[in-house]
């Protein structure tokens, strides 16, 4: 996450990428597959009362279809398809943005979203696996109930609209995200693993005991239960003292 972080807005980029200069940019960087959702994120746009631009970042096998569903809803002028952009060249694209969205149901990590609130963006998404891990609702960003692209739009107009609340809730997006740094992260499972393995040692030494204590106990209760062996050749030998006595 080193190489995320807030920094300047390149206005090259913008232009590069034919981004208008004149209105708030939501930026989403996600597979363009069906089970991501960007159809949601598409839908929004369409029900936002707010004047934004949206930049979709990757590619996939939906792209086609989403592509003309922007068209079907005449949003040619306020959603640009970047395309796939390598992981070096993401952070300052980051930074050109005003919000991060995802409307993903299928999001296990979500490294996207942690990039973007290591840039300091508040987020948009959906409350789905682990994002709402990272998006707190109202705190840094807000969370819409799966699939609902009205509540996303609602959502989008009130960042948009307020600047200043934009700024707060990045801020809390660098606040939360410091905990989720890497060195951190590896510290608390190098941490989680020694643990579970002293525990797993104790359980393996208690076991090994219980162990040989039962083998001991039974050891004993043999010796004490077994039938006193007695050889013939000796009960010869009494009888035959016993008869000449």
């Amino acid at each position: 996450m080193k190489k995320f972080s807030p920094g300047v807005r390149d206005k090259q980029l913008r232009q590069y990428f034919n981004l208008p200069q004149d209105r708030p940019l939501i930026l989403s960087v996600n597979r363009l597959s069906q089970e991501k959702r960007i159809d949601v994120l598409i839908d929004a746009v369409a029900k936002m009362t707010q004047v934004a631009h949206i930049a979709i970042v990757s590619a996939g096998p939906a792209e086609a279809d989403l592509r003309a569903r922007v068209e079907e809803l005449n949003l040619m002028d306020r959603v640009s398809f970047l395309g796939f952009i390598h992981d070096k060249d993401l952070a300052p694209l980051y930074r050109l943005a005003d919000v991060f969205a995802i409307p993903s149901e299928a999001e296990l990590q979500s490294l996207a979203t942690m990039e973007a609130m290591a840039c300091g963006l508040p987020v948009v998404a959906a409350d789905a696996y682990a994002l709402p891990e990272l998006v707190h609702h109202e705190i840094n960003g807000f969370l819409f109930q799966r699939g609902n692209s009205e509540e996303m739009a609602q959502y989008f107009d009130v960042l948009v609209i307020d600047k200043e609340l934009r700024r707060q809730m990045g801020s809390k997006s660098l606040e939360i995200i410091a905990k989720h740094d890497r060195i951190q992260v590896l510290d608390q499972w190098e941490a989680l693993y020694l643990r579970l393995s002293n525990e797993f040692v104790e359980v393996k030494e208690r076991r090994l005991r219980r162990h040989r204590e039962r083998k001991i106990a039974s050891h004993l209760r043999y010796r004490k239960t077994r039938p006193r062996m007695v050889r013939t050749s000796d009960l010869a030998i009494d009888q035959r003292f016993a008869t000449e006595e």
